[in-house]
């Protein structure tokens, strides 16, 4: 079993490994880049306590991991960076890679010093992703293999997710999704609003007080829930789906075919002969179906 540990030198010889300045002026200055070889089926294990966190897509077999900084000036990104703590550890096809609170203090802010961190991966398609970051946003770019993002007071942002389960959550931020296009997906945030295009597979979304923007085209059973929010749902209006709407209020499109019931509160039905079943429910919302 290969075990390779990477620690973030202090600070002379990781600032070998950057650039000029000039090169990454647009998202900071770069003080650790490092390629690590984790064979075709990579696992992705990051934990980090105070970073953002970007996931690309890349050939080849080899993850790339970069860590750029922005700040009020070049000293308060290195000193925050030095402080979090950060490594990167490869035990055979998994690369772990670390970063503890920075504990800057109230003092360092207040004393006008600003600096954030962005730690940036690039993986070969079909990797497992398995990201969480304390007080971060996620992004990820169009991406096939399993995937799991925890962001909690942070927003998670992605393009096309395929190929296999996928589990989004934050605690305290909006979820954004191009297209899902998986076996499974779950998605989850506490405060926040959502807003997905879902082309393939199973979905389950909530929001504990946010708002629900869905579009359908060809999915397996769905079921969104917002317990204060509004939920939009866009399908063609060919949709075949079991379906089980329940808010405050109800709009729905005329051009869906619907056998079923119609109520104040609630509507039942099959659409086009029934299907996957189709569930929403809000607490204290407006539910609406359109017609694409």
């Amino acid at each position: 079993m290969k075990t390779t540990t990477v620690l973030a030198p202090v600070l002379a010889a990781s600032l070998m490994l950057a650039p000029p300045a000039s090169a990454h002026a647009q998202e900071g200055e770069e003080l650790f880049a490092q390629s690590f070889d984790v064979g075709a089926d990579a696992v992705l294990d990051v934990d980090v306590a105070d970073a953002d966190v970007s996931i690309a897509s890349r050939g080849g077999a080899g993850v790339e991991v970069r860590v750029l900084v922005d700040g009020r000036d070049g000293d308060d990104g290195r000193e925050l960076f030095e402080a979090m703590r950060f490594e990167a550890t490869v035990t055979g096809n998994t690369l772990r890679v670390r970063a503890t609170d920075p504990q800057m203090g109230r003092d360092w802010w207040r004393a006008g010093r600003w600096a954030s961190v962005t730690i940036a991966l690039a993986a070969p398609e079909g990797s497992a992703l398995d990201i969480r970051t304390g007080d971060g946003d996620i992004q990820v770019a169009d991406f096939s293999g399993v995937v799991s993002l925890r962001s909690s007071d942070g927003d998670v942002t992605a393009g096309r997710l395929s190929g296999g389960r996928v589990e989004i959550q934050t605690s305290d931020g909006d979820i954004s999704a191009g297209l899902l296009d998986g076996a499974e997906t779950s998605v989850r945030t506490g405060d926040g609003d959502v807003e997905l295009t879902v082309a393939g597979g199973s979905l389950e979304a909530s929001s504990g007080d946010g708002d629900l923007w869905v579009e359908l085209d060809d999915p397996a059973e769905v079921r969104l829930r917002t317990g204060d929010g509004d939920i939009t749902i866009r399908a063609p209006a060919t949709l075949a789906a079991d379906l089980d709407l329940e808010g405050e209020d109800l709009d729905m499109d005329g051009a869906f075919r619907l056998q079923g019931r119609i109520g104040d509160d609630r509507v039942t039905g099959s659409l086009n002969g029934g299907g996957p079943i189709l569930e929403a429910r809000t607490g204290d919302g407006t539910i609406t179906l359109e017609a694409r």
